[in-house]
């Protein structure tokens, strides 16, 4: 019997899960235990336990609960059977940071924006200084800036380069870099820029899919005009991000559309529109055709060589292809007159990807489809009710176009803790989606799309040029939204793995109440959400109300990031790191998400050391998203790209920078102060490092901790010879240890029980030098690097400041 669109009623609006898609989870979440074991346990508890409560009620069924535990287990023992060995030992050339000739054969080719290739090599062997040959371990993934060959799978690569071991910033619950990389088999990192290094090419394998995929590609990029917005549909059509900019990159990002940068479900989607037009086109020239083929299975008839082919295109992308598959899923349910299409083909096609590749249960960008699309399934039937009804022409513009809308909401509202944890930003307007989406999706994909197809069949680019056009068009709408802060972008809390558990129980019960349906597990379901979603707030409101202080020193490279946290959940932040790079923002990446993680994005104020890009860079985030109540920063201020966005930010949060000078304090409450010993008034003579802020963290006068900035020699001994007290515990090291901040007399005065230095892993500075490390261990103090530890922590229980308590990232224990 056929039912109209206004029979749809929520009592059956609200899918449920199949037994093997609940077995296949409790699998995913026996995978996930490997790396996160008891956060992985209360969730396939909670999904056992909602489970059971809708389908058996009261009734214990221990049958069901052993079958899901064989699920849990078997998911655990393959995740460990699956999961990559750990990286092997460092060679002692490679800690030497020595040059070799590095040869490999090519295994992946990725492009990013700012014309970066990433090279994933394997069968790596190094000629070592001494001349003997030696092989690697695992893979080697290249980054190849402004390359002068695009290299094929396959092909072999000789060049010079310094390897070192893959690493990324290890800092307690932010993103894992050298995790990401071991998935893939990836132990070995290097960078080269243009020419240099020469490298040096082996024949081609001669792989016709690649040449052509090739020859498709340079076809695109030389129709579309030089422009962001030929980069742009370049981008779309092939998956080469490579002629992007940072502006461009930026400006989508802040606006919540980097997921249509992607190649992704969206784009696979797109293709499938393309059908269903098809399809239409069809039927008014030859309406007979539908009585041989009904219109959804003609429009995926249609719809599956474009898609096979725009997958085939944008290869290597994971992502697209796990599209392609959920469209052969969806499809073949589709043709068979299935119900359920969309949530049952998503199972389907996970359990294909998850049977193939266990690990890929940790890719973000999987979870992100899966979730988007469980979300949309779940929650869009439930807003269809919402939408208009009416056969005029507004009725079903305004209906197509809230459809859209709502489409976009529920794959977010689905998304915002994945989004929140992972990124701690949220975009806040998804009305640029209902503009933007609908542009690409029926504008420059299809364009793009016939250009392309008629410039390999005739020679004819029209097609492409207007797709560019359209996209230039598009970029200006997007950074006019953004310069007029139509596009707001804020910082979040980023949830603990309780929160977001909680988050889900009581989104599921409120489904649940909407359906009217299981309201036994209503009150249960709604309890155990509130209690996971309130008590990690519980549990950090207890500890802010410890009387202790703490100092955190983040692993950020080669550069220096230091949180003090006080009672009460008070915190400063005393530079935010930096580098060098156009494209990475560590304070977006690395300083910001620490900071919200389970806390709101809030500072009590910021002290800038000085103007140095290794101090201040990270700082332009915290100040543009996060609240600040106040910032210190004495002449000059940075200068540059760097200054000018830490002005903007500075104005637009309506702050004042406040000069901190010899003589100052910053009285923090509780008993707590900021003491500072340089610069001594605002005097321009001195080098940048020379007027660096050096200031001491005291409870009730006794010194915690003495932080020193970039500080040279010469100012560190004046401040040995003054009168000041400058004890502590903790000493911060001068200028990440370098040896022109070599002090004893200064090490004397303070007489530090530990030092604390912020360096970058194998840098090329060697930081710390020799003469520091070797002047500091004659005098008894404990020397830690964020090199060797990563992120460190020093903690001083009240009133009893000599009694602290050391905690490492990197597993060196507590001292």
């Amino acid at each position: 019997m056929a039912h109209g669109r206004s029979s749809i009623t929520l009592q059956t609006d609200l899918p449920g899960l199949l037994p093997w898609q609940v077995f296949f989870l409790s699998l995913v979440f026996g995978v996930m235990a490997v790396r996160y074991p008891v956060a992985a346990l209360v969730a396939w508890f909670c999904l056992g336990a909602v489970d059971h409560l809708l389908r058996y009620g009261r009734f214990f069924s221990g049958r069901w609960w052993a079958c899901l535990l064989l699920a849990l287990l078997s998911g655990f023992v393959v995740g460990t059977l699956s999961l990559p060995a750990p990286a092997p030992p460092v060679p002692e050339w490679m800690e030497q940071r020595r040059m070799v000739t590095l040869s490999g054969v090519v295994d992946q080719v990725v492009t990013r924006p700012e014309h970066k290739l990433k090279i994933v090599l394997e069968d790596i062997a190094c000629i070592v200084p001494q001349g003997e040959r030696e092989t690697l371990a695992g893979k080697l993934v290249w980054t190849w800036q402004y390359p002068g060959h695009r290299p094929e799978p396959g092909q072999r690569v000789r060049l010079h380069v310094r390897p070192r071991p893959v690493r990324g910033f290890r800092n307690a619950g932010v993103w894992d870099y050298a995790w990401y990389w071991r998935l893939r088999g990836v132990y070995w990192q290097a960078w080269t820029r243009g020419k240099r290094n020469a490298p040096q090419w082996g024949p081609a394998p001669q792989n016709v899919s690649w040449a052509v995929r090739e020859k498709v590609g340079m076809t695109v990029r030389t129709a579309v005009p030089e422009t962001q917005g030929g980069a742009l549909v370049h981008a779309l059509l092939t998956g080469d991000r490579s002629q992007l900019s940072t502006k461009t990159v930026r400006a989508m990002r802040r606006a919540g559309l980097s997921h249509t940068l992607a190649l992704s479900g969206l784009h696979v989607g797109f293709m499938a529109l393309m059908g269903v037009g098809l399809a239409f086109m069809g039927g008014w020239v030859w309406p007979d055709i539908y009585l041989h083929v009904p219109r959804p299975r003609l429009a995926v008839l249609l719809a599956a060589p474009l898609v096979f082919f725009y997958v085939w295109l944008g290869q290597p992308s994971a992502s697209l292809l796990r599209a392609g598959i959920m469209f052969g899923f969806w499809g073949a349910l589709l043709w068979a007159g299935r119900g359920r299409v969309l949530l049952d083909g998503l199972f389907a096609a996970l359990a294909v990807l998850v049977l193939f590749d266990p690990t890929s249960v940790f890719d973000l960008s999987m979870q992100m489809s899966g979730v988007a699309v469980a979300g949309i399934a779940v929650l869009f039937p439930l807003s269809l009710h919402m939408l208009p009804s009416g056969h005029g022409l507004f009725s079903r513009v305004f209906r197509w176009a809230g459809a859209l809308l709502c489409i976009s909401v529920c794959a977010n509202l689905a998304l915002l803790p994945l989004l929140s944890w992972n990124f701690g930003m949220v975009a806040l307007n998804p009305l640029l989606n209902l503009v933007w989406i609908p542009l690409l999706g029926c504008a420059v994909m299809p364009l793009g799309v016939l250009g392309t197809l008629c410039s390999l069949v005739f020679g004819w680019t029209l097609p492409l040029v207007f797709s560019a056009r359209i996209a230039d068009g598009m970029l200006k709408m997007l950074y006019y939204a953004g310069d007029s802060g139509f596009s707001p972008l804020v910082a979040v809390l980023r949830p603990l793995w309780p929160e977001i558990l909680g988050f889900a129980l009581l989104m599921l019960g409120m489904l649940i109440a909407v359906r009217r349906a299981g309201h036994r597990s209503l009150p249960v379901m709604g309890v155990a959400g509130l209690v996971l979603l309130v008590g990690p707030h519980w549990q950090v409101a207890m500890h802010d109300a410890q009387d202790r202080a703490s100092l955190t020193m983040l692993d950020v490279g080669q550069g220096q990031a230091v949180l003090v946290s006080l009672p009460g959940g008070r915190r400063y932040l005393v530079d935010g790191g930096g580098t060098a790079s156009r494209t990475f923002d560590i304070g977006e990446a690395v300083v910001g998400p620490f900071l919200s993680g389970g806390r709101a994005p809030r500072l009590e104020g910021v002290l800038l050391s000085h103007s140095d890009y290794d101090h201040s860079q990270g700082l332009c985030h915290i100040l543009e998203y996060f609240d600040v109540n106040v910032l210190y920063a004495n002449r000059p201020l940075p200068s540059g790209s760097t200054g000018q966005r830490m002005q903007a930010a500075v104005s637009r949060a309506g702050l004042v920078a406040r000069g901190l000078y010899a003589g100052g304090r910053i009285e923090l409450g509780n008993g707590y102060s900021f003491e500072c010993f340089n610069p001594v008034g605002d005097s321009v003579s001195a080098s940048v490092n020379d007027r660096s802020q050096v200031v001491r963290l005291e409870c009730e006068g006794r010194g915690l901790a003495l932080l020193c900035g970039d500080v040279e020699s010469p100012v560190l001994e004046r401040l040995a010879r003054g009168t000041n007290d400058l004890r502590c515990s903790v000493l911060v090291v001068p200028h990440h240890g370098s040896r022109g901040s070599l002090a004893p007399a200064f090490y004397d005065v303070v007489g530090a029980r530990y030092a604390v230095c912020s360096c970058g892993y194998l840098n090329r500075y060697g930081f710390p030098a020799k003469d520091v490390v070797r002047a500091l261990q004659r005098r008894g103090t404990a020397l830690w690097t964020t090199a060797d530890c990563g992120m460190i922590r020093v903690t001083w229980p009240r009133g009893n400041a000599g009694n602290m308590n050391m905690w490492f990232e990197a597993g060196a224990g507590v001292k």
